[in-house]
């Protein structure tokens, strides 16, 4: 189905565009949202006559990717971003709010209309997908810039600036991945999987995988190059795995372009090089094994503990620590000696209890971050 002009606004008039099967619903959805933005904008008369078209942005071809970079991109033309205001001064994004509408329209006539029935059914099986494009159009880009980790920080405590041009890479890793987001809005929009080769040749637009893989700089300091692929592959896995909690991918499920990366990313490191990294380690016998029954469980506990400022999060961490995890992530200790440990190591007067079930500190958002951190510590120490 092209864009095209739709004089019909009600759901029930329009579905006669719908007449060649197998029917394209995600086209006729963005066909149906472009109408009422441009009706609802004041820009129809562009749009029914097709004149001056190529200056909102659709070009010749009238491609969807093509209308999307083209109004999104002109500061003059908020078109997917706009707000609706209400009488009562309620104010509602546009993307979103012709969702909803949509939707409704849908199951109001979805039983005594099998295409509309249908066509609801898309609707529900689209919501994950709907969403992810509102967050890529409302400001993905700069939420994700603020929530990145600083490459410069991360990298220079462990590696130094003398080997690489450390900002250099920050500036690099960082374009890599408004790329493969570029790419894969592309792919929503359009419908459409990118093939492996056009993912690598993204990827490669900003930097040859080879050289980020082994720069020549290495070559004569192998314990080094270990610890820089280390990070490398952490930061970018970092990177997917917040993703993965935006947009709520199925696990074991990284889509394209996302896919390419992590494939990249887990073949840094042989097994040697992270048998290297754990056996070299000055603190791999050391941790309270009457607390923990592993030492991956130790280390998870350490990295949530600088961010633990409340009798909550403790609460939280430990009791899935103690009830919930396999044998290398255990706290073995019951709570009056874990707390006995536990404030023995902390510098503050305020004295922690352990005094909730699981239940009453339990959240979403605790066990997405629970997950993240657990994903990390799995990267760096693979093999304890």
């Amino acid at each position: 189905m092209e864009i095209k002009y739709i004089e019909e606004t009600t759901l029930e008039d329009r579905l006669k565009y719908l007449s060649e099967e197998p029917f394209d619903f995600w086209t006729f959805y963005l066909v149906s949202f472009t109408n009422r933005a441009y009706k609802t904008m004041g820009f129809e008369r562009y749009f029914k006559d097709y004149n001056d078209f190529g200056r909102y942005g659709l070009e010749d071809d009238k491609n969807i990717y093509l209308l999307y970079k083209g109004l999104i991109q002109r500061s003059y033309i908020h078109f997917y971003r706009v707000y609706t205001n209400e009488d009562d001064g309620t104010r509602h994004n546009f993307w979103s709010l012709f969702y909803k509408e949509e939707k409704s329209e849908a199951e109001s006539l979805k039983d005594k209309n099998s295409l509309a029935h249908e066509y609801y059914s898309f609707l529900l099986e689209s919501l994950n997908k709907i969403k992810t494009i509102f967050y890529y159009f409302y400001g993905h880009h700069n939420r994700n810039k603020k929530a990145s980790i600083n490459f410069i920080n991360y990298a220079t405590p462990k590696l130094g600036d003398d080997f690489i041009k450390i900002n250099t890479y920050q500036e690099v890793l960082q374009k890599i991945f408004e790329d493969l987001d570029d790419t894969y809005l592309k792919s929503l929009l359009q419908n459409k999987t990118p093939k492996s080769s056009e993912v690598l040749e993204t990827i490669n637009e900003s930097i040859d995988l080879q050289e980020l893989a082994f720069p020549i700089i290495f070559m004569e300091y192998p314990k080094e190059l270990v610890v820089y692929k280390k990070l490398i592959k952490n930061w970018l896995l970092m990177e997917v795995e917040k993703r993965k909690r935006q947009f709520n991918w199925e696990e074991n499920n990284i889509p394209m372009p996302f896919l390419e990366i992590t494939k990249f990313a887990n073949r840094l490191l042989d097994a040697a090089e992270r048998d290297y990294l754990i056996k070299d380690s000055p603190e791999y016998y050391q941790y309270p094994k009457h607390i923990f029954s592993g030492f991956k469980g130790y280390k998870l506990f350490e990295y949530y503990s600088k961010g633990i400022y409340n009798q909550t999060m403790l609460t939280f961490i430990y009791r899935n620590m103690r009830s919930n995890e396999r044998e290398e992530y255990k706290i073995l200790a019951d709570p009056a000696p874990f707390l006995e440990w536990y404030n023995s190591q902390r510098e503050h007067d305020n004295i922690f209890q352990i005094n909730q079930p699981l239940s009453k500190v339990n959240s979403k958002e605790r066990q997405q971050n629970y997950k993240i951190i657990k994903s990390l510590i799995e990267e760096l120490y693979p093999t304890t």
